[in-house]
């Protein structure tokens, strides 16, 4: 808006001027010796008309047109900030929807994995003799099991930093006096009704 404003007050600088001009002189007696006696025959009249016309505005067009390219620019600017603002919130929702996704397979991997170790377990309590691969099973179930709980974790921070990164972006992230988030349990749903 602030450049749109620079563009009328250049193109008000191109109009025509007409300045119309008046002088009156006071005149005295010259006989008389009093400074306060004034006579009407000794004053002088004048009035003068200024007219500058569009013709020899070089430096006005070329203002006029510098503001032209500004408010272009700013133009662009703005759209550009815009675009910017909504490729980041639909890149920040399309990595909360993966991060939701990568922790829903997560957990799935997690009960997969706990099924693993308990099946394990009743493979070496039902076991008549000692099986080295009974063992070997266990060990590396409890080991799958460790590590489907690690990912099903980092996932899950994963995903809450994906969602506070959206939310500072929208401008929503709202703490509290301690440091502590607020409208966490705003759901994307509501967001989309705001």
């Amino acid at each position: 808006m602030d450049a749109f404003r620079k563009i009328e007050v250049a193109a008000d600088a191109l109009q025509s001027e007409l300045n119309v001009t008046g002088q009156l002189g006071l005149g005295t007696d010259p006989t008389r010796n009093n400074a306060f006696r004034l006579d009407s025959s000794a004053n002088t009249y004048r009035v003068g008309v200024q007219f500058d016309g569009p013709l020899n505005r070089l430096n006005e067009r070329n203002v006029y047109r510098a503001t032209q390219i500004a408010y272009q620019q700013a133009s662009r600017n703005y759209v550009a900030g815009k675009d910017t603002i909504a490729n980041e919130v639909r890149s920040s929702l399309r990595q909360i929807e993966l991060r939701r996704l990568n922790f829903q397979i997560t957990r799935q991997q997690l009960v997969a994995a706990t099924r693993q170790v308990d099946q394990a377990q009743i493979n070496i309590r039902r076991a008549i003799e000692s099986n080295t691969n009974l063992t070997r099973d266990l060990l590396q179930s409890l080991q799958g099991l460790l590590i489907a709980k690690n990912n099903l974790i980092f996932n899950w921070i994963d995903y809450k930093i994906a969602k506070i990164r959206l939310f500072t972006v929208l401008e929503l992230l709202y703490l509290d006096d301690n440091g502590s988030w607020i409208n966490e349990d705003f759901s994307l749903k509501q967001l989309q009704e705001m």
